[in-house]
């Protein structure tokens, strides 16, 4: 006689049948997860490898080399050196008077260092003592030229209520027409150009300065 089968032996048998197998992965599959991890793990050392040996090659840069600027007196292009500096010193600046002149006239065969400055950059600002130290150290030797943007007439005007409040003595000039500016490429505010004597750029850097590093350079320019 065959006893009957209860209704919740039936489903737990069924649920059963259905359920997931507990036997292992077949070896193979096991076998390829276990080269992939390998594979992977080798592709991770070798670009670890390869960034380390580029990050080796390049010179690290020093805050002290940072902070120096680079006078070079020679030329990439030697060919168009004349032409460039003679265009240069034919560019046209107006003095803190309102009389047309040239970095030529004021250079009068000296070095030039042309400040190129605002009223309302604060980092033009920063550094005016120290270029007031600067042109009382060297203003015999160098032509020292503070730019004004001379971006509005407004500026202007600001311009002579500032150097007169602090008292400077270093010379002021304008870049009425931005000759200066277009010339040498200026989109920023402090930009310092150092000229040699007949007209070529040493120098041509953004950014405040300081007086020690500017010191160094003035000093190797004129020999002092």
């Amino acid at each position: 006689m065959i006893e009957p089968v209860e209704q919740d032996e039936l489903q737990n048998a069924e649920l059963h049948e259905g359920a997931p197998s507990d036997a292992p992965e077949p070896k193979g599959q096991r076998k390829s997860a276990i080269i992939a991890v390998v594979v992977l793990v080798i592709v991770v050392v070798l670009a670890l490898v390869a960034y380390g040996a580029l990050r080796s090659s390049q010179p690290a840069a020093s805050s002290e080399s940072a902070s120096q600027y680079i006078v070079s007196g020679e030329s990439s292009n030697a060919s168009a050196d004349d032409v460039d500096a003679q265009r240069v010193l034919a560019l046209e600046i107006v003095t803190f008077d309102g009389q047309d002149t040239t970095l030529g006239q004021v250079a009068d065969g000296k070095p030039i260092v042309v400040n190129m400055w605002a009223t309302w950059c604060p980092y033009c600002v920063a550094e005016m003592q120290d270029y007031q130290a600067l042109y009382d150290k060297y203003g015999d030797d160098v032509r020292f030229v503070m730019l004004n943007a001379c971006d509005s007439s407004r500026e202007v005007s600001l311009a002579r209520e500032y150097i007169a409040e602090n008292g400077f003595t270093f010379p002021v000039y304008y870049d009425a027409d931005h000759q200066v500016m277009y010339e040498f490429g200026v989109r920023a505010y402090p930009t310092t150009i150092i000229l040699s004597d007949t007209g070529r750029v040493l120098m041509n850097r953004p950014g405040q300065i300081t007086y020690d590093s500017m010191d160094a350079t003035l000093a190797s320019l004129t020999g002092h």
